[in-house]
């Protein structure tokens, strides 16, 4: 039993009071006058007990009329129903409803997430005058309405009305969690707790125990399809793989898509979509084995520059929320690339980059190596440097462009000094000693990585790839390697082209002088290939969009390059913009994901219109294992997070929810019997005490 005024039962100090009257008055002596003995004999001893039986009845009554008084006050609870005393206590009830994608999928009894919001109708119906309840979402942050205790059945409806499917996986412990805080502004003692899910195996997912130590609250668990017995056919994109690692017109982008198949049955023909811009560029089908994954390359060809919002798509089944993936990059416009050195020196650079080709691809501009303290160089994507010369003004300059986001290319040349290996070394780039050859017995490539991005579908070789004797290898006459950084082409004394990170940008060193003294890579096929892609490369850094699972907590740095200040302009995957002011930290600007509560291709715009930065955000993989619920996994879970596991109640039958309800809820209130009960001892107080008159006043 519980009450719920337990501190009027301090008044029970008062039921003390008739005993001690009681003992006062046989304590008092009283005097009688008699004139003869005959009138002790007249004293019947049946009249005596009779007299104290009285007394003792009417002492009882009178200590019961104030026990029952005070328990009326202190309003006690007990479990259960007494029969005739259906006044159950006033509750406060929080409805926990999952509203995650999982949940839109039909079965037999329909879909799931209308079965869930009739279950919820069903409870808010069965509210009794003086309860109260809210609603909370399950998924999402319950931003469609103010979650509030109220007694209107109309406005709980209406805000079940309001909730709508997200694709943020539920969470069973951070929802019992909001609903224990909730709880502490309750008005009623009895709390009643009810989760409408179909607790599927991401729902459990807590980095934390939670612990519910209130004993007054009762937990009601409804899994929705609990009672179904279909056998769903759902495939599912579980992820994409884009191959390509920089894009341009005309190029194709190539992908490898994982499928799922959740289901007992093989499917044939299946069909795969790709879209660029919501636009169908391929269309592949495809068969996959029942309960099984499967790769699947598709290609298209990239039309114009500019972001593509870009998604794979599979015919619609039986859970359609799963049937999409998205994914985003970035085809850039023509780079703008600065070059210095002296004409001499750049002589092969700048006839390369006089073409008609490389002029439709490229903006190159030309200056002599003391332009690099009077230029702004943050309005160039790639600095190609050809001296050997730097100051220190020209050292802070270039190394505070280049980590704050921006790309340089170094090449050697014959004044190199220790100047300009320190400065180097400070990128990451340890020189070696220089080394020379004979025209008879040249240095040459010995090794490359195919993989790098620069190489992407530059070699079309059949087999395990290409190898160091079939591409157009160079006589190497002089070289100036080095044995640090990230190998793309190694020579047989240290690398020929080697990568290195420097804060947030990236820097290329090649080991050779773009002239004929140092080797006669200027005249071979590979020499414009490899300085274009290079370009390409360091300038198109973030050509790739990230992708994420929706409800991420991450937070992402945009580069200070990209982020002159910390206003935004973000583009959603409707359409929408939203100017957005960022916090500016020393490494850039911080983006947090947790703002964003739609799937999708996002953009982020700077101050200078500028693409900052490209990311997806997708559902999560989890919610496509659509099983049955299981009930003792659920009561493990939650026994595991509540003291008292007394009260807590599965209700499986959807059908008979109402009528199961009634006879698992808890909390008969007795103050009405306490009431009644007084009020019956008073009367029989009186009655008691009205005969004792008569009798006194007939003798």
């Amino acid at each position: 039993m519980n009450f719920i005024n337990p501190l009027f039962l301090f008044g029970l100090i008062a039921a003390s009071i008739p005993v001690l009257l009681h003992l006062l008055n046989l304590r008092k002596l009283k005097n009688i006058e008699f004139s003869s003995l005959k009138f002790l004999k007249e004293l019947q001893k049946t009249k005596i007990k009779r007299l104290k039986i009285k007394q003792i009845i009417l002492l009882i009554l009178r200590t019961l009329i104030i026990t029952f008084t005070v328990l009326a006050f202190a309003r006690p609870i007990i479990e259960g129903s007494i029969p005739g005393f259906e006044n159950y206590a006033k509750s406060s009830i929080i409805i926990l409803i999952d509203n995650s994608y999982s949940m839109d999928i039909s079965d037999e009894f329909g879909n799931r997430f209308i079965q869930a919001k009739k279950s919820a109708e069903k409870i808010i119906n069965s509210m009794k005058e003086g309860d109260e309840a809210l609603i909370l979402e399950m998924s999402g942050s319950n931003s469609t309405f103010q979650p509030a205790f109220t007694k209107n059945k109309d406005l709980l409806i209406q805000s079940l009305s309001q909730i709508k499917l997200q694709p943020i996986p539920a969470s069973l412990d951070n929802s019992m969690r909001l609903a224990g805080k909730y709880f502490q502004n309750a008005n009623n003692f009895a709390k009643e707790l009810f989760i409408i899910s179909d607790a599927q195996k991401n729902v459990f997912h807590s980095e934390d125990m939670l612990k519910l130590n209130n004993k007054n609250i009762a937990i009601y668990f409804i899994p929705i399809g609990y009672s179904s017995s279909s056998n769903f056919e759902n495939l599912s994109v579980d992820s994409v793989d884009v191959l390509t690692k920089f894009f341009s017109i005309g190029k194709s982008v190539e992908l490898s898509v994982t499928v799922k198949n959740h289901s007992d049955k093989d499917v044939k023909g299946a069909l795969i979509s790709l879209l660029f811009n919501k636009q169908k560029v391929a269309q592949k089908t495809f068969d996959i084995s029942a309960n099984s994954a499967k790769s699947i390359p598709i290609a298209a060809q990239i039309q114009k520059p500019g972001v593509v919002s870009a998604a794979i798509e599979l015919e619609n089944d039986a859970f359609i929320a799963d049937n999409n993936r998205y994914f985003g990059f970035i085809v850039p416009e023509k780079p703008n690339v600065a070059i210095f050195g002296e004409t001499t020196n750049n002589f092969f650079l700048k006839a390369l980059f006089s073409t008609d080709d490389a002029q439709n691809q490229i903006n190159v501009s030309f200056y002599d190596e003391n332009s690099v303290d009077n230029l702004d160089l943050n309005k160039f994507d790639c600095l190609v440097l050809n001296f050997s010369n730097f100051s220190e003004s020209k050292k802070n300059r270039i190394k505070e462009y280049v980590s704050s986001g921006g790309s340089a290319i170094f090449f050697p040349s014959d004044q190199t000094n220790d100047n300009y290996r320190n400065f180097l070394a400070e990128f990451g780039f340890a020189l070696s000693e220089k080394k020379s050859f004979s025209e008879k017995s040249p240095a040459s490539f010995s090794a490359l990585d195919a993989k790098h991005p620069i190489f992407d579908g530059m070699f079309k070789l059949a087999g395990e790839g290409i190898t160091i004797n079939q591409i157009d290898n160079p006589k190497i006459f002089s070289i100036l390697p080095v044995n640090t950084g990230v190998p793309i082409i190694e020579s047989q004394d240290g690398y020929f082209l080697s990568e290195n990170q420097f804060g947030d940008g990236k820097c290329l060193y090649f080991a050779v002088a773009p002239n004929l003294y140092w080797s006669n890579f200027p005249l071979l096929s590979l020499f414009p290939s490899l300085i274009f892609r290079s370009v390409f490369y360091l300038s198109s850094s973030i050509t790739l969009g990230y992708s994420f699972d929706i409800g991420s907590n991450q937070t992402v740095m945009i580069p200070r390059k990209l982020s002159p200040n910390q206003n935004f302009k973000l583009i959603d995957p409707s359409g929408n913009q939203t100017i957005m002011q960022l916090p500016l930290l020393q490494s850039g600007a911080a983006l947090s994901l947790e703002l964003f509560n739609e799937t999708g291709v996002y953009q982020l715009i700077n101050s200078q219109n500028k693409i900052a930065y490209v990311f997806s955000l997708n559902m999560p993989k989890s919610e496509s294992y659509i099983q049955k619920p299981d009930v003792s996994n659920l009561l493990s879970h939650l026994y595991s997070r509540t003291t008292y596991n007394k009260n807590i109640f599965i209700l499986t039958n959807y059908s008979q929810l109402s009528q199961d309800l009634k006879r698992a809820r808890i909390g008969t209130e007795l103050w009405s019997i306490m009431l009644f009960l007084a009020i019956l001892c008073a009367i029989a107080e009186m009655i008691v005490q009205k005969v004792s008159k008569n009798e006194e006043f007939s003798e």
